[in-house]
């Protein structure tokens, strides 16, 4: 079984791993380890983010020769100082922001981690995590909310590519959107509850730059 440490933003993208993700990963018989970025898999952490941070998660995760390690980020949330994060701005795509701020993150990572490098695979999420609950607004009512307000969300869908691209100032991130129309929305409770409705597949289907990030786990070579 090929295994995976998850550097995550919070607690709510590690139990995301652990209850979404890993139920169809195990299948092909890989093990997503979703760890809090700060803290290791039976603590908690997660939350401010900074690439020194990253660095020592990394580093020490990939202590173990038979693990990879990944990260779980959102970019909404990075600093501005965060390797890539101000030269994503000179960039118009979706596409390229994301390219920019991994090549950079991996960059940054290969001079700390020498020759574990090769075993380290950067993900950012575009632009946060709620990004993805936007793949099917339908599945809100899991929150017990109105048909009006789905009509809502469903509608700021449609105006955007994917869920990715709904983009990332304060006012107009994915959860910015979700509170001003949900004000009992709570990313822990909420956000899983919606995500379990929508179901990977879905998300897969509607978000390319997930999608991607998930096929390239997947077709990691076994290190055991």
């Amino acid at each position: 079984m090929k295994r995976i440490y998850v550097v995550c933003e919070g607690k709510t993208e590690v139990l995301f791993i652990k209850r979404i993700l890993n139920v169809d990963f195990a299948l092909h018989n890989i093990d997503c380890i979703p760890v809090a970025i700060g803290k290791d898999e039976n603590r908690k952490g997660g939350g401010h983010i900074t690439i020194e941070r990253i660095i020592t998660d990394v580093r020490n995760h990939l202590s173990n020769p038979n693990v990879y390690c990944t990260t779980f980020l959102d970019f909404y949330g990075l600093p501005p100082d965060f390797p890539g994060k101000q030269n994503s701005k000179k960039v118009n795509s979706l596409e390229e922001k994301s390219q920019v701020v991994c090549n950079d993150l991996k960059g940054h990572l290969s001079k700390a981690l020498g020759d574990k490098s090769h075993r380290f695979i950067p993900y950012v999420q575009m632009y946060e995590f709620e990004g993805l609950l936007f793949s099917d607004p339908h599945k809100f009512t899991e929150i017990s909310i109105s048909p009006k307000i789905v009509a809502e969300l469903q509608k700021i869908r449609d105006s955007f590519e994917t869920p990715e691209h709904i983009n990332d100032s304060q006012y107009t991130a994915p959860s910015k959107r979700i509170l001003k129309l949900i004000r009992q929305y709570q990313k822990p409770t909420s956000g899983l509850n919606i995500a379990k409705a929508i179901g990977l597949p879905i998300m897969r289907q509607e978000c390319p730059l997930f999608n991607a990030w998930l096929d390239q786990l997947a077709q990691l070579s076994p290190l055991e």
